[in-house]
């Protein structure tokens, strides 16, 4: 019997000492991330944070655009005015204002919506393209144009203004725009 208890005592501290082990073991397991491997993460996180509310923000501001020592096209659009008409086939265009329109939107409007084109996709073959440079004041611009089926065309005057590094073309608003009816 003394032989069976010293068994059963040996067999006892035999399973307490794997279960010291296995708590050791549990211990190491759930020790965790290294300070230096957790600093190193967060850093990292926040870069990449960063860049991705510096892009969002980037995409949310026009470059100006600016004409006219500095002012902005913007309001330059809101001084532009221009004649236009569709007669025979054919539209005039009669810039009255000394604000140099670099080119010219087409809006063709019919019953089942609307296209924009710029005006020289319009121009029929073998008929006078838009001036290279623009209409300065008081020049004019004469061409037979297919109006694709459109009952209305609003012309939508564009601007060319001098970017950060480069020049670039700026629509202005419809309301600059001048409606015409195709007869």
């Amino acid at each position: 019997m003394q032989r069976t208890v010293s068994i059963e005592l040996n067999n006892a501290r035999n399973i307490l000492k794997y279960e010291k082990t296995d708590i050791k073991m549990i211990r190491k397991i759930k020790k965790g991330v290294s300070p230096i491997i957790a600093t190193v993460l967060l850093i990292g996180m926040v870069i990449v944070l960063g860049l991705i509310v510096f892009t969002w923000m980037k995409a949310l501001t026009k470059e100006a655009i600016t004409k006219f020592d500095g002012e902005n096209v913007e309001t330059i659009c809101k001084r532009v005015s221009f004649d236009a008409e569709y007669s025979g086939g054919g539209v005039s265009i009669i810039n009255r204002e000394n604000v140099p329109i670099y080119q010219m939107k087409a809006r063709l409007i019919s019953s089942g919506g609307y296209e924009t084109v710029y005006l020289d996709e319009l121009i029929k073959q073998d008929a006078t393209l838009w001036p290279r440079y623009g209409l300065d004041a008081e020049d004019s611009f004469i061409a037979d144009i297919n109006t694709r089926g459109a009952s209305e065309i609003v012309l939508i005057p564009v601007l060319l203004g001098q970017g950060e590094t480069d020049k670039m073309k700026f629509t202005c608003e419809e309301s600059a725009g001048r409606k015409i009816t195709v007869a």
